[in-house]
């Protein structure tokens, strides 16, 4: 009865865990002038826990990516920058080094559009959420932007 008990608190206790959503996205874009826009996808991170930068190493936890599927008209320029608080971190098992956000970060590209037209820009970004102790699975979030 005792092994049933702790079977069914350890059960319960990890679906608690992976439950958790400590991070939420906004996905939104600026315009800049006539045919010139900021793409923009915000995460707010729970504290205590934290998501990898773009050019984490991909050894420990995988890195944020970003990927664009359709650009519509629109036009985007270079990559996706990142503003926020860049933090680095050590994982213990296997003395991987990390660069993470807590709290929140942005990753900004900027995109153009031709006069009169519009453009939608749609794609995926992938991250994992850790908390140092506890990694969730990777999460696959969808976006589309549309840029008039």
């Amino acid at each position: 009865m005792k092994k049933i008990s702790m079977a069914l608190v350890s059960f319960f206790f990890m679906c608690g865990l992976y439950a958790q959503e400590p991070v939420e996205w906004a996905f939104f874009t600026k315009k800049l002038n006539d045919g010139a826009y900021e793409i923009h996808l915000a995460a707010t991170i729970d504290k205590g826990w934290f998501i990898c930068s773009q050019f984490s190493s991909k050894h420990g936890l995988a890195p944020t990516e970003i990927k664009i599927s359709e650009t519509g008209n629109a036009k985007l320029s270079g990559r996706f920058d990142e503003i926020g608080v860049l933090q680095k971190r050590k994982i213990a098992d296997n003395n991987a080094r990390l660069q993470v956000f807590e709290n929140q970060v942005e990753f900004v590209q900027k995109a153009s559009v031709p006069d009169l037209q519009k453009g939608n820009v749609k794609g995926t970004i992938s991250f994992v959420a850790s908390d140092g102790v506890h990694t969730l699975p990777g999460k696959t979030v969808k976006f589309t932007l549309v840029l008039n």
